[in-house]
């Protein structure tokens, strides 16, 4: 089930120009994708998407005090201006369908009307 969410969330994201997906396609768990929208401000993005009753976040619980970019994006070869503009979206078993779509059609909501302004 969360297999097919993530291919869900993955085709829909690739439709989307400034998105870049972090996360390796094959052998990634599939509750946790990480995508960037390099030059934006991801903690922008965070709050527009509040609005629509979207939770995401810019990096793990465990290091979410932390100013730095996620250092395993960092480590895993991303470029630091990708990885501050990054946002971790975490999934479960009890996600179905109508949110995946939900959460696409709120990031695009979104995206057409704070992109202008939130340029790093």
């Amino acid at each position: 089930h969360m297999q097919k969410l993530a291919e869900v969330l993955r085709a829909g994201l690739t439709e989307i120009p400034e998105c870049v997906i972090n996360t390796p396609q094959n052998g990634s768990a599939p509750h946790i994708m990480n995508i960037s929208f390099p030059g934006m401000k991801a903690e922008v993005l965070v709050h527009a998407l509040e609005e629509h009753g979207i939770m995401v976040s810019t990096k793990s619980a465990c290091s979410s005090k932390a100013q730095e970019p996620s250092r395993v994006l960092l480590a895993a070869g991303i470029k630091r201006e990708q990885a501050i503009a990054s946002l971790r979206i975490s999934l479960s078993g009890q996600n179905s369908m109508e949110d995946i779509n939900q959460f696409l059609s709120g990031l695009r909501e979104s995206l057409a009307r704070i992109s202008p302004y939130m340029k790093a």
